[in-house]
């Protein structure tokens, strides 16, 4: 027991760890993106285990492979160490995982005191918080100094949230962890090679896209939230390959995964299609999904999709109001308690009841609640009542009018009587009747929370013609907000094509167990997909053509939809290569029109590179700084291990999105430049005339081959101060204020995506602004256009003595909310904007993850400035145009940024 004690102490340690969101993927497995004495990029301590006297950073001591490697240690002490452990850990998203058997490898060594331990942490985190899996090396303790390779295999679970990864160590002593390895296994063998695709096979597999896109986005049964999803589009597309009867082989697929659609021939008979409810579904219980933005499981009401019973409130809470009032005269009395009420709801939630609360006098004695049995539902005026003994130690009693979901609901008459001899005996409430002085959200006599105005409930007197006799109580919601939901065994048929028509339940019964009716398919075997195998490439492109057309701000019809899949499916199913696979995925991707969409594989290394920047001057590339003695600056990068760098990048260009030739110019240079750590490339260079070729070892990171800024915040002489907006966010801006109250003159550097926001603009305004209006999208049927919301955003000045003399330095690297920022400067005047044109790229982009490993991002949030609604792919021109890159503090951008702001000094 006293093992299992410990063990649990551990977990709990480590636990704590992961309350925040977890990275989109693994990252910095290497620790090469780290710097000596902090903690590697991506890692983190928990507090309790600070507290605990651990302490955990990037060391150069003795690495298993790079120049770093991460290390835990906790000194010994007198109060003993059995009992203590800490864990320096990365979490990850688990989604692309689910189900799927992955290998962990770590190098790790160990110099322990006392009786601890060091190991390999692996764990997985639930949706519902719980630990299924833990490793620790418990078993197989790490206690020596000497590298030594450790492996763990384990099937991530189908319901796992995160992954979480690192080096455990128990009781004191230093261990080190290097070299880390995450792969999945078992991926399936027999591949389909490649190979074109005929026109006939292309119509099946766009059928079944669009029946399983439509089918997977809106239809809420449990058989799609559990769904596998490469293993049931591999055998789906496996189907469909051997297939001559294409529209059986989609009906079977569908009805797998919504067991109450139906696929037709014709659209008549799809109408007729009718959902019978089965006798062991509960009542009141009808589930529907709804998705905000863009479609993710485990969503919320911001963003992602997230299933509810439509009769089920999605306000935050019930709205309530009550009197309080003294309980002698009715102790011991049997009161009979009842109220008018009626209700009109906006959908299918909204719903009144009658509370009636006992307290006594005793403060430890639990009050006595009662509901009446009815549920308010009806639109009629209807009393309610219920029967209360007042005990006769009652000291007061609470009736109350309640009032639940988005609707209207009305309440008259409030009473309460005793039976006497003769007659009744009243002991009303006071203004029972709602004829005393009201104002909005306070109405006389009677309580109500400020938490339930907060809510979004509204409290009036009404008069009009649904009152019940002049003046009736009137408890709603704002209708302009309410987002319908769909009606009970409301159906939505969808034209696939001419002679195939799917008939979509857009709600599904339920038995408290599992949605109705349910799939009688038997399972199928579990299958992890290739990146090499044809079936997997045409999974990939189906998901990905899904999430474009339903969620992409590209305004496409549906035909153009079908073409631009029949365009492109025999040119995916053609690529021998991962590279070229993701080559024909980013010319899908140009219909964007942004220079950020791209796709990538999430088991990619992208964090080394050649130690040289380039320019591109008249489409060739021009060194303009080196970290390699054998590159000079203004050296021409002519071919990189036998690829003509020109040529490679002008072909590259036309597969990439967006106006931005410089950005996609170097875009195309960086998939070149990026590499294995160590590995060599041959570099052809042009230098003076002469032509040279230099093997160059890629040891840098892509976070060391930058050009040198100065520090995040530094004052550049006695009156100037540097900000680096994209090194710095709005609440260290915020700490960092009084810093800013002496400089004569700011200089706030957006060369890249800024980490601020356009907020703290505010500082140097002396009135509000308006900014940006961004649409928000809520999907709730394919038979519909989704809910538009359009939100008006503005800056808000805030009274400051800081000088409106500003500078804002831009490059073509100059994108997202960088952006945002500027074009509100430049509209209001803000300080001078000096550098070249920005990209072309304004806010955020969306990331989305694929079969295979394979992910995308594109921007959902349409937006617009001025009515311009193509603002955010418009790049920003600056005041003052200065051309050049250095190091600082040769920087020409600042050179002349100093000097603007001298002029007024």
């Amino acid at each position: 027991m006293k093992y299992l004690i410990l063990f649990l102490s551990f977990c709990t340690a480590a636990f704590a760890q992961f309350e925040s969101a977890p990275a989109y993927q693994p990252y910095n497995l290497s620790f090469e993106n780290a710097v000596v004495g902090a903690m590697p990029s991506k890692w983190s301590l928990s507090e309790q285990a600070k507290e605990k006297g651990y302490y955990s950073e990037a060391t150069v001591t003795k690495p298993y492979d790079g120049k770093y490697c991460l290390s835990l240690e906790r000194p010994m002490d007198s109060t003993g160490t059995e009992n203590v452990s800490g864990t320096a850990v990365q979490s990850f998203d688990a989604s692309q995982y689910l189900g799927k058997k992955v290998r962990f490898t770590a190098h790790i060594r160990a110099e322990i005191e006392g009786k601890g331990h060091a190991g390999f942490y692996i764990s997985e985190r639930t949706f519902d918080n719980q630990y299924p899996f833990i490793n620790t090396n418990e078993d197989d303790p790490i206690v020596f100094n000497t590298w030594e390779k450790y492996t763990i295999e384990h099937t991530i679970s189908e319901n796992a949230y995160s992954i979480n990864f690192g080096l455990f160590l128990q009781g004191s002593g230093k261990a080190w962890i290097d070299g880390i390895t995450i792969e999945v296994i078992d991926e399936i063998k027999d591949i389909v090679a490649a190979g074109s695709t005929n026109a006939e096979t292309a119509k099946k597999y766009l059928d079944f896209a669009k029946a399983y896109g439509v089918t997977k986005f809106f239809h809420p049964s449990d058989e799609i939230e559990n769904l596998n999803l490469e293993t049931y589009l591999y055998h789906s597309i496996k189907e469909l390959m051997g297939s001559a009867d294409a529209f059986s082989t989609i009906q079977n697929r569908i009805k797998r995964i919504a067991p109450s659609a139906g696929l037709y021939k014709d659209e008549v008979s799809a109408k007729k299609h009718k959902l019978v409810k089965p006798k062991e579904s509960l009542d009141r219980v009808a589930i529907a999904k709804i998705t905000n933005n863009i479609y993710h499981k485990k969503g919320d009401f911001n963003i992602g999709t997230k299933r509810l019973n439509i009769y089920d409130s999605r306000m935050p809470r019930e709205a309530a109001t009550y009197q309080i009032i003294g309980a002698k005269k009715l102790a011991g009395k049997k009161i009979k308690y009842s109220a008018m009420a009626k209700v009109i709801p906006y959908g299918n939630d909204a719903h009144a009841e009658l509370w009636f609360r006992v307290d006594f006098e005793d403060p430890i004695k639990e009050p006595l609640n009662i509901k009446i049995p009815e549920v308010i539902y009806s639109n009629d005026w209807k009393e309610y009542s219920i029967e209360v003994e007042i005990p006769n130690d009652a000291v007061q009693i609470r009736p109350g009018l309640v009032f639940f979901g988005e609707g209207r609901g009305w309440f008259d008459n409030v009473k309460m009587t005793v039976k006497g001899q003769g007659k009744d005996l009243e002991y009303n409430p006071k203004n029972n009747s709602f004829d005393m002085k009201w104002q909005t959200n306070s109405i006389e006599y009677w309580r109500i929370p400020e938490s339930i105005l907060k809510s979004g409930y509204a409290f009036t007197i009404d008069n009009s013609k649904e009152a019940l006799d002049g003046n009736s109580l009137l408890i709603s919601t704002d209708k302009s907000l309410y987002n319908p939901l769909p009606k009970p065994e409301e159906i939505c048929i969808s034209k696939i094509e001419n002679s195939m028509w799917l008939a979509l339940p857009l709600t599904v019964y339920d038995d408290g167990n599992f949605t109705l009716p349910k799939s009688d398919s038997k399972p199928e075997p579990k299958v992890t997909m290739n990146s090499n195998d044809r079936i997997t490439k045409i999974a990939v492109f189906i998901e990905m053509w899904n999430y474009l057309r339903y969620y992409s701000n590209v305004n496409y019809t549906e035909s153009e939809w079908e073409k631009l899949f029949l365009d492109n499916i025999s040119n995916i199913t053609q690529t021998s290569s991962t590279d070229e696979f993701e080559r024909e995925l980013n010319k899908v991707l140009k219909i964007t029109n942004n220079i950020r969409s791209t796709v990538w594989l999430t088991s990619q290394s992208k964090d080394f590179t050649l130690p040289f920047i380039v320019d591109f001057v008249d489409g060739e590339a021009v060194v303009v700084s080196s970290f390699d003695k054998q590159i000079e600056k203004g050296d021409k990068i002519l071919g990189i291990s036998g690829k003509n760098v020109k040529d490679f990048v002008a072909k590259e260009l036309e597969q990439y999105p967006g106006n931005s030739t410089i950005w996609n110019q170097k875009k195309a240079f960086y998939d070149l430049a990026v590499g294995d750590f160590k590995s060599e490339e041959k570099i052809k260079i042009n230098r003076n005339g002469d032509e040279l070729e230099i093997p160059i070892i890629r040891n840098l990171t892509n976070r060391e081959v930058v050009i040198v800024r100065p520090y995040t915040l530094e004052w550049l002489d006695s009156n100037t101060i540097y900000i680096d907006g994209t090194r710095l966010n709005d609440f260290e801006m915020s700490e960092m204020m009084g810093n800013f109250t002496k400089a004569k003159g700011i200089i706030i550097d957006l060369r890249g995506d800024a980490l601020l926001s356009e907020h703290f603009l505010g500082f140097f305004m002396d009135e509000n602004v308006p900014s940006f209006i961004w649409s928000l999208k809520t999907y709730i049927s394919p038979c519909s256009d989704p809910i538009k919301r359009n939100i008006d955003g503005y800056v808000k000045a805030k009274k400051s003595d800081f000088t409106r003399n500003i500078v804002f330095l831009t490059n073509e690297t100059t994108v997202g909310k960088s952006e945002t920022i500027l074009q509100i400067v430049k509209t209001n005047g803000i300080g001078k904007i000096i550098g070249e044109s920005t990209a072309g790229s304004y806010d955020m982009m969306q990331e989305v993850k694929l079969p295979a490993f394979y992910n995308i991002s594109f921007d959902i949030y349409p937006m617009s400035f001025k009515n311009d609604d193509q603002i955010k792919y418009k790049p920003i021109i600056p005041d003052i145009t200065i051309k050049g890159k250095d190091n600082y503090p040769n920087d020409p951008k600042i050179k002349k940024a100093l000097d603007i702001l001298k002029e007024k000094y």
